[in-house]
Order: structure tokens, then C-alpha cells, then sequence
């Protein structure tokens, strides 16, 4: 990293959306979203699709007007604010390269358009092509990379810019899972480089919880929880959240629902000392490499086991019976309705 590329450090701006609505027809996709992102955060917005999620950051670029609410970007109300005057990097999933333009060009196009000098627009691509592992290949056409470059390009444009705000609108969908993982640590450090707020739309799951500050999970057009990925994931607020982000096993205790994870459930002599026992049969054994995962059979429930695979462990076979048992400090208590 350069002493320019340091010295530019910091970026990031606030986001605050406050009570945002936007209807197509007589279909409401965001009803009534309020949020506050601080400078410098990854927020990742995940949702399936139908959700509101691209149209939240589609409201954030300046491309929809919302039918009501607020937006300020580092302060600055942007209600009537073009496109072009937001100072926003943009990143979307089919990479939108300008085909007739080299790797160099495309990069330096924003900067063509805010008419900084030549010294310092080479300067700037140059720093962008090192910073994302494109050196040599400043000369090539889009047609002439491989997806992961291509990605990698539309990200060096957007960053060159030096935008308040990063918006990624599922930047990775196309690219097979060696590629994405690869992308997914380059923008993570880009990130901490830069210090800049990146605004991340996604419906996976894995990758929320890898690249996330914060994680807002959407469903219907509303929010249906906030916070990091750890807790999220460890302290889901509803169903659909406990669902949404991985496996998770629901159950009704003492008049109250529960959720647990089914690495936080015990299954033999380790269920001693715990909260909660149970006992039923294994329906189905899954191998994961470092851990089992395990459909047992407790009554008429089915609950969701995974336990590391150590050696020495007694193995289990389908049909076998099983204890098991979790503490309720590991469970968490879902809100009624």
C-alpha cells in the first residue's frame, strides 16, 4: 500500500434511511425502513428474493426515488440529488465494463468525468491495478478476462473515484465459490484499507456472515433484524432469522419458544450437567469432514446435531439411539408472535 493509498484512508460517511416507503403500483416493497449505518461499516442487506433489498440500494444510488421518507449520507439530506453529485461507487453483478474500453480506461473513466489532470489520473489507475492484482493487464479488454478480473475491474473503478459510499448489488453471484472466496478476502482488506462504508446486497447466507459489519436481514419490504454477524446468528429474533441464516432447531418450553443452533447440542456423555435432555433416534448421519451432522428423531420433532468428528469418538449408525441435551444459555428465547 502506498503512502497516497494510506493518506486517502477514512473514507466512509453515515448512512441514515428514516421511515423510507416506495411502492410499484399497488405493491408496497419497502414499508417504512429505518436504519443508521456509521461511517466505515460493511452492511450487508440479506434477503431472499422479493425482499426490498435491491431496491433499498437502488434508492441509495439516486436511480429510484423513494414515495416517502428520508436519506442522508454523511449528513446531507439527498432528496433531489442526481446520480452523478453523490459521490457513490457502484458495483453490480454482471460487471457493466464499458466492452470497447481496456482495463485502464474503464478504471479511469470516473475520473475522466470529474477532469482531474493526467499525471493524476495515471496515477490513480495505477494504484488501483496494484491494489487488486490487476497489474499488466491494463491494456486488455473486458472480453479478454476471466470473470474474477472482470469483477475485479468494475471494483477498482468504483474505488478510483475515492466515493463517500460503496454500493455492491450481489457483486459475486456470477463467479464460481473458489473465485467468490478469493474476491470476498480482497474486498474485506480493500475495506479496512480504505476505511469506506460499503453498502452489500446478498441472498447468501455464507457470505453475510463473512464479509459483514452488520448484517440487516430483510423479508417482505421490512426489517426483520439488525446487528453483527455473531449475533445474528447466535441470537436469532424470529424464526425467520434463526432459518434464514443456517440451520436451526425450534422447540416449546415452559410456554415460550426456543432456538438453538445444532452445534450448541450435545449428544452422549457430554449431555451431562446440561439444562435440557432428550432422547431419540438418528434418522440420518451426514459427513462434513471436521464435524457430522445428525437428523434425530425425538418424538414427532426432528432435531439437527452437528458435533466435531474426533477419532477416538464411539461411531454412531442410522437407527442407533441418542441423548442428547443443550444448556439454555445456548438457546435463545424467541419474541411471541
Amino acid at each position: 500500500m502506498t503512502a497516497s493509498t494510506r493518506s486517502q484512508s477514512a473514507l466512509g460517511q453515515s448512512v441514515e434511511l428514516e421511515n423510507i416507503r416506495k411502492s410499484y403500483g399497488q405493491t408496497e416493497v419497502l414499508k417504512g425502513i429505518s436504519l443508521h449505518v456509521a461511517p466505515g461499516r460493511f452492511c450487508t442487506f440479506l434477503g431472499a428474493s422479493g425482499s426490498g433489498k435491491s431496491t433499498l440500494l437502488k434508492i441509495l444510488a439516486g436511480f429510484e426515488k423513494p414515495d416517502s421518507g428520508l436519506l442522508k449520507i454523511g449528513g446531507r439530506d439527498m432528496a433531489g440529488v442526481p446520480v452523478r453529485k453523490r459521490n457513490i461507487g457502484m458495483v453490480f453483478q454482471n460487471y457493466a465494463l464499458f466492452p470497447n474500453m481496456n482495463v485502464a480506461q474503464n478504471i479511469a473513466f470516473g475520473l475522466k468525468t470529474r477532469k482531474l489532470d493526467k499525471a493524476e489520473i495515471h496515477r490513480r489507475v495505477n494504484e488501483m491495478l496494484e491494489m487488486t492484482g490487476l497489474q499488466g493487464l491494463g491494456t486488455r479488454l473486458p472480453t479478454e478476462l476471466s470473470g474474477g478480473q472482470q469483477q475485479r475491474v468494475a471494483l477498482a473503478r468504483a474505488l478510483v473515484i475515492r466515493p463517500d459510499l460503496l454500493l455492491m448489488d450481489e457483486p459475486l453471484g456470477a463467479l464460481d465459490r473458489a473465485i467468490r472466496q478469493s474476491l470476498q478476502g480482497q474486498i474485506k482488506d480493500i475495506q479496512r484499507v480504505f476505511g469506506i462504508t460499503i453498502l452489500f446486497v446478498t441472498h447468501d447466507q455464507e457470505e453475510a456472515l463473512h464479509l459483514s459489519d452488520e448484517i440487516v436481514v430483510m423479508k417482505n419490504g421490512t426489517i426483520e433484524q439488525v446487528g453483527p454477524p455473531r449475533t445474528l446468528y447466535t441470537r436469532p429474533a424470529s424464526r425467520f432469522v434463526g432459518n434464514f441464516l443456517g440451520e436451526c432447531n425450534f422447540l416449546h418450553l415452559d410456554g415460550h419458544d426456543y432456538a438453538v443452533r445444532p452445534e450448541a447440542i450435545a449428544t452422549g456423555a457430554d449431555t451431562e450437567g446440561l439444562d435440557i435432555h432428550l432422547e431419540g433416534e438418528i434418522r440420518q448421519i451426514t459427513f462434513l469432514g471436521p464435524s457430522q451432522r445428525f437428523s434425530v428423531s425425538v418424538g414427532d420433532r426432528n432435531f439437527t446435531v452437528t458435533r466435531p468428528l474426533r477419532p477416538n469418538d464411539e461411531e454412531l449408525a442410522v437407527g442407533t439411539r441418542l441423548r442428547i441435551g443443550f444448556r439454555l444459555a445456548d438457546a435463545t428465547r424467541l419474541a411471541s408472535g
